[in-house]
């Protein structure tokens, strides 16, 4: 069974290979083609728009994948005490947070507020 290392490797080869294919596609210039709408958010019981979220150009997206690289390599430097404090800290703002985050699941997913909760409060204590 390949490790999640091992599973993120994989996951770009794929993603290289989609890239070939729509270079053939006269895509040349793009990993994907462009998205001429935003990202919408439906609220899924009553179909209503809770937020449009604009669509990342190649270059924007290379930022954010380098950007997510260097946090990474920090990340590594850290020792188990320092992760562990910082994962506590997460914790914390997800119990301080839990009923504004129950909302939006229930917002976004459909999801019972009270279900919401319970996957915060789990969360949190993980």
């Amino acid at each position: 069974m390949p490790t999640a290392f091992g599973r993120w490797q994989l996951a770009f080869r794929n993603l290289a290979a989609s890239e070939r294919v729509l270079r053939r596609q006269k895509y040349s210039t793009l990993v994907f083609p462009p998205l001429s709408v935003p990202i919408q958010s439906l609220n899924p019981y009553t179909g209503r728009l809770l937020q449009s979220f604009p669509t990342l150009s190649a270059a924007a997206i290379e930022q954010v994948l380098a950007e997510a690289h260097q946090a990474a390599a920090a990340w590594r430097t850290t020792t188990f005490a320092e992760r562990a404090a910082i994962l506590r800290q997460a914790g914390a703002l997800l119990r301080e947070r839990q009923d504004e985050l129950a909302r939006l699941m229930a917002l976004e997913m459909g999801k019972p507020v009270r279900d919401g909760r319970a996957e915060t409060q789990k969360c949190a204590a993980s």
